[in-house]
């Protein structure tokens, strides 16, 4: 789980800084959903945990990440 954590910060890091270099900002979603599967992996530990209050706060940035790129793929096409 922490392989996934970091393997989606690190692509969320990427995708945000080749927005910011090049100034093309049509891959920017794609930096949210990462960084929401990092949130999720937090909220499926924090539910082991028994926490679901926190699970639930950190779904919704990944339900976030869902919902940009549903909008990018519909800009798309």
């Amino acid at each position: 789980m922490k392989l996934v954590s970091y393997i989606s910060i690190v692509l969320g890091v990427a995708f945000g800084l080749h927005g910011v270099i090049t100034g093309d900002l049509k891959l920017q979603p794609i930096m949210y959903f990462f960084f929401g599967i990092t949130f999720l992996t937090l909220a499926y530990k924090s539910y082991k945990k028994g926490e679901k209050r926190n699970a639930i706060f950190f779904t919704i940035p990944f339900l976030l990440g869902i919902v940009a790129l549903i909008v990018m793929l519909y800009r798309i096409y």
